[in-house]
């Protein structure tokens, strides 16, 4: 009865009951197997959620009975002190654990106690109470091993939504660190599974408990046999358990053992634990794991921390001086400025520390270049990927003034008084977004679509491909990337470094007076540049400092100087003409300013823009003013010499400009048998009375002098007076320069010049007498300039118009193709004389229907394994092979020898491949795709091979002159896929393709008829010659059964020439194929009338060398080969004429 009174809370009937109980009754257990303690325990259980005030007086009662047995064990072990844990409220466990008998570490059938139920419920308040008892034992451990501190640790902190641990994970965590502080605690335990608390803290974020079980002596740390343990700190580090990591790292020597486990919070992507380690210096090599990203981790380490990282893994090395590359995984991710979390100081400080780190001292220029030029995933430099004060701390690093990348090659001038140097302007852009862009109202300064334009056009570029919608702005930092990415790296310009302040200030000052069409401008410097600073350390390539060279101008790079230009580009006499009106108009404006250019000669005399300014202004003087600061004696006229009359004029002269090595070695006075002739000079800090002369006073007849000697030069190809490469006048010809006489000169002249306008006008500036001089308005207004209406003019004007767009088209598309197709009268004539020459003498009257004009090469451009500049070079090379074999040939030929060993070009087993030609454009045929039959492979193992090459020894020789026939180095180098090389390296291929055509010889059919009929009287050179074309066709037949023909085409010129060229350029031919008149006569059959027609059509402004219909009229080419042959012979069906 007393189970059901305790069922039924009946209090009463409990009460009445225990009067008179027995220990058998109140030990017996209801169908739960429960004592009647228990029972009444169990029945508090929602004391949580309802009121339970009846059940618990019930369970006090009984606690008040003295035939209580208070440790009574009832089923599956449970004693009242362990159901009571688990249902109980704290007050009934508090009464419990006061009762005098109670055993407070009972364990039930689980091997649970008190404390390790409370434990693992989390029971906060019964373990405050249970931990008082004096009693209990905390390293007891249920059946798996746990104890009450392990299941306490297992419990994961949580935090709120301000990041603080909640009340309850405090509580748990306040008990746990009760236990931990006993001295009695077994820091070591183990359970079943293989957990410690030590691990499992850790595990849990728990850092207070793993602090105090630092605490203990006794603590165990070793993981490396302990998987459970190990699985633990893998697991705290994929959660970010920074707090316990700090703790780990700041109290013990554990972090080596650790570091293996960074991968797992590289992976889950906490920072700021790995951060944690990389400060100090215990995270090892694990910035090489796949997806690392530096610039993440930036945002938790230090300045230095992050230096050494980026140090120990840079994109390069520097190995004995010399920089190697290297995998990199944080250089990139770094710099990369889409990371915005990252501090924009921080990341600024680290780069600076970086390239000043002191393990690049001798070498940091080296490695601040190679790291510049280091590419990420995405193609990008470090100036690409970088924000705006990052690359302008590596352009001052890296270039002059911050901004001017001075080319690594030898000065393109170098004299006593000066040093110019080629250079990439990084700052244009910067410079460009100043001036146009404008405040968006915050004082932000923003570009808009305007300001957008402008610039572009100022780099010579277009935006009708930009979508620019309204609104549109770009900052800085946007304008120099889109600058960068979409249109040009840099502007080249020229930096001229000047000893003397003097001559400084009068370029600078001279300059700012006149118009930049006609003079070379002094760009825009940035505000507040100070070039005379930073000149002391710019040391050039090959040693020469320029710490004795302080004054600095900047200007636009010149095409080329007029010096260049006469030696290696030959100008004819239009050319010549063009070239000296401008000079003649630059001069004509200075002397309107009433200023004396005073060193006018070839080397200062640039084209800029198709056009030729003056430059040098240093030696410019007023007209009035004494001239002859600065000069280059073999341009001076006569009266600007004077002979040392006495040896006290000799000394007077030796005391005055004897103060330094350079300046007497280019002073000393000259001449032969005791005549010492000296220049009118004068130093600006010297006294002019220490002279033993008087100084002449500046006139434009000066200049007018120096003309008469640059455009004698350009006729007679020869100095009026020897000069050394400085242009002073050699010793032996000072006397000459000195003592000119008008006869003498004029006898010069008539002799040595053929063309009478020129030669008049090189009279009338080479007097004596200056002021019989022609002045640079007459010298405009002379009959020698006056050729513009003539009708032959208004061909050569057309030409030129071509060429320049043709060169336009060139630098348009692939940047520094300098040289260019040179479509001129001579051009065209040569294609049609080589055409003819070659192949007219070869072919019977029979029709051919396949291309004769190819090249053979050593090499498949479609390969892609051999660099383009390499290709080009084999190229030229192997050209010289090919006329080498000619020669060979022919000489066997003759001596009846085998020719086996003359025909091979390659080694043994190496293929040669056969490339078509456009007979129009001249180049090579290169198709698209890799697969495409053309380039054709030759097999030089083959049988055949011999035999191929001797039948097609004509056609072979007819390629190469193509090659050679149009001038064709650009167009060359284009179709082996070179997309740009400078001037000097052109210049080479040239050279080397012209050095090949001096020696080249035709193929002579008359000596290999002469060989034959040795052996066969009757075979004719007609059939000779049939059988080399019919070799060549069989050859096709078998190659190439569908006729491809790497997509050539066959078309006529009006001459009834047959030509192979691109299915575009045949529909333009055939569009611009001349008609018949009434009278049965073509139109347009005189070159007059063929390029007067031309002149009359507007050109095209818009042409570019990217469209074989719009850039150069290809019809012109056609229609100049020779079109006094008329069409072919009647009754002739050569179609490879």
């Amino acid at each position: 009865m007393l189970h059901w009174h305790v069922s039924q809370t009946d209090g009463a009937a409990v009460s009445k009951a225990l009067a008179t109980a027995t220990p058998d009754d109140l030990q017996k257990l209801d169908k739960a197997g429960r004592c009647v303690l228990c029972a009444a325990l169990f029945e508090t259980r929602h004391f949580a959620t309802e009121d339970r005030t009846a059940e618990v007086d019930v369970v006090k009662l009984l606690l008040k009975c003295a035939a209580l047995d208070v440790n009574f064990v009832c089923e599956r072990g449970m004693s009242p002190l362990l159901t009571a844990t688990q249902h109980a409220p704290v007050e009934i466990v508090q009464r419990l654990c006061s009762h005098p008998t109670i055993q407070v570490n009972e364990q039930n059938e689980r091997g649970q106690t008190a404390l390790i139920i409370a434990a693992e419920k989390y029971r906060v308040d019964i373990l405050d109470v249970l931990l008082q008892c004096p009693s209990v034992d905390v390293n007891l451990a249920d059946n798996e091993g746990n104890t009450a501190l392990l299941h306490l640790v297992a419990q994961e902190t949580t935090r709120n939504a301000d990041g603080d641990i909640t009340s309850d994970d405090n509580n748990i965590n306040r008990v746990a660190l009760d236990i931990c502080n006993r001295p009695e605690l077994n820091v070591n335990h183990q359970s079943e599974a293989g957990n410690r608390a030590f691990y499992s803290a850790i595990k849990t974020n728990k850092a207070d408990v793993v602090v105090a079980l630092l605490a203990s002596e006794n603590l165990e740390t070793d993981i490396d046999h302990n998987m459970v343990d190990e699985d633990a700190i893998s697991y705290a580090f994929t959660h970010n358990n920074y707090a316990s990591f700090q703790v780990l790292l700041d109290k013990t020597t554990l972090g080596p053992s650790f570091t293996r486990f960074i991968y797992d919070a590289v992976d889950a992507g906490h920072y700021e634990l790995v951060g944690l380690f990389y400060e100090r210096g215990l995270a090892g090599n694990v910035h090489t794991r796949h997806g690392f990203s530096a610039g993440k981790l930036a945002i938790y380490v230090s300045v230095s921390t992050m230096v050494n990282l980026l140090v120990s893994d840079l994109p390069v090395q520097l190995v004995d001086g010399h920089i190697l590359s290297r995998e990199s995984n944080t250089w990139g991710s770094f710099l990369d400025v889409t990371n915005s979390e990252l501090d924009p100081y921080f990341r600024f400080e680290v780069v600076r520390d970086v390239l000043n780190h002191p393990s690049f001292t001798n070498q940091r220029d080296t490695v601040v270049r190679a790291l510049s030029r280091v590419t990420d995933t995405q193609g990008r430099t470090v100036l690409h990927m970088a924000d705006i004060d990052i690359q302008n701390h590596f352009n001052e690093c890296l270039y002059f003034c911050g901004r001017y990348e001075i080319f690594e090659r030898p000065p393109i001038h170098i004299s006593a008084t000066s040093v110019v140097v080629q250079a990439y302007d990084h700052g244009v852009f910067k410079q460009l977004f100043s001036e146009f862009a404008t405040s968006d109202g915050s004082g932000i300064l923003r570009l808009r679509s305007e300001g957008l334009v402008q610039s572009m056009a100022r780099l010579g570029a277009s935006t009708e491909d930009e979508i620019m919608e309204d609104g549109f702005s770009l900052t800085e930092w946007e304008f120099e990337r889109f600058c960068r990415q979409k249109y040009v790296e840099q502007s080249t310009v020229a930096i001229k470094f000047m000893r003397n302040k003097a001559e400084y200030d009068r370029e600078i000052q001279t300059r700012r007076e006149l118009d930049p069409a006609f003079v070379v401008t002094i760009l825009a410097k940035e505000a507040g540049s100070d070039f005379r600073n930073v000149a002391a350390g710019v040391t050039l390539p090959g040693g020469l400092s320029m710490a004795t060279y302080p004054n600095i101008i900047v200007m636009p790079a010149a095409d080329r100087s007029l010096e260049d230009i006469f030696l290696k580009e030959k100008p004819d006499d239009n050319k010549i003409r063009a070239m000296v009106q401008d000079v003649a108009k630059a001069l004509c404006h200075m002397h309107d300013k009433k200023l004396v250019h005073g060193d006018l000669k070839k080397l200062n005399i640039l084209r800029v823009q198709h056009q030729v300014k003056l430059t040098d202004m240093d030696a410019a003087v007023r007209v009035g003013q004494p001239i002859g600061a600065k000069f280059s004696s073999g341009v001076l006229p006569p009266e600007m010499f004077y002979k040392l009359k006495s040896d006290s004029d000799t000394a007077m002269y030796t005391r005055y400009w004897h103060t330094s090595d350079d300046t007497w070695r280019k002073m000393k006075p000259r001449g032969e048998d005791g005549n010492l002739f000296v220049v009118r000079a004068f130093h600006t800090d010297l006294p002019q009375e220490a002279l033993p002369y008087s100084l002449r006073k500046a006139t434009t007849a000066h200049d007018a002098w120096a003309l008469g000697c640059l455009l004698y030069q350009m006729y007679t190809e020869s100095e009026l007076v020897p000069t050394d490469r400085n242009q002073d006048i050699e010793d032996e010809a000072i006397e000459r320069a000195a003592t000119w006489s008008d006869e003498t000169l004029k006898t010069r002249i008539h002799n040595k010049i053929q063309n009478p306008l020129a030669r008049d006008l090189i009279q009338s500036l080479l007097v004596v007498d200056p002021a019989s001089r022609m002045d640079m308005r007459q010298v405009l207004a002379h009959p020698y300039f006056q050729v513009a209406h003539a009708a032959n003019a208004i061909v050569v004007a057309k030409l030129d118009y071509l060429e320049q767009q043709l060169s336009a088209g060139f630098d348009s598309m692939a940047g520094k193709f300098d040289q260019v197709l040179n479509v001129t009268r001579e051009s065209i004539s040569e294609l049609a004389k080589t055409k003819e020459d070659v192949l007219r003498g070869i072919f019977q009257a029979t029709e051919v229907h396949v291309p004769t004009s190819f090249v053979i090469l050593p090499f498949n451009i479609l390969d892609k394994k051999q660099h383009p500049l390499d290709a080009v070079a084999e190229a030229a090379g192997f050209l010289h092979q090919v006329v080498t074999m000619g020669t060979h040939f022919m000489d066997a030929v003759k001596a009846n020898q085998s020719i086996g060993p003359i025909v091979r070009l390659v080694a043994p087993g190496m293929p040669l491949y056969l490339y078509l030609i456009d007979e129009v454009a001249g180049t090579p045929v290169v198709p698209d795709s890799k697969d495409a039959l053309y380039p054709i492979k030759i097999d030089t193992k083959s049988p055949d091979y011999v035999a191929f090459v001797a039948a097609t020894m004509p056609f072979i020789q007819t390629g190469f002159k193509f090659l050679q026939g149009l001038n064709t180095v650009a167009g060359l180098l284009k179709s082996l896929g070179v997309p740009s090389l400078d001037n000097d390296t052109i210049d080479a291929v040239a050279d080397k393709i012209d050095q090949a055509a001096k020696t080249s010889s035709v193929f002579d059919f008359e000596i290999v008829q002469a060989a034959v009929e040795d052996v066969d009287g009757g075979a004719p050179v007609e059939r000779i010659r049939g059988a080399a074309l019919r070799q060549l066709v069989r050859f096709f037949d078998k190659v190439d059964a569908d006729k491809d023909f790497a997509g050539l085409q066959r078309t006529y010129a009006p001459n009834g020439q047959a030509v192979w060229t691109t299915p575009a350029t045949v529909q333009a031919l055939d569009a611009k194929k001349p008609t018949t008149n009434a009278n049965g006569r073509e139109k347009g059959d005189t070159a007059q009338a063929i390029y007067l027609s031309m002149v009359r059509e507007p050109p095209d402004e818009k042409s570019t060398m990217n469209s074989s219909l719009k850039s150069l009229p290809r019809d012109v080419i056609i229609e100049r080969i020779h079109p006094e042959h008329g069409p072919p012979v009647a009754g002739c069906t050569c179609l490879v004429m």
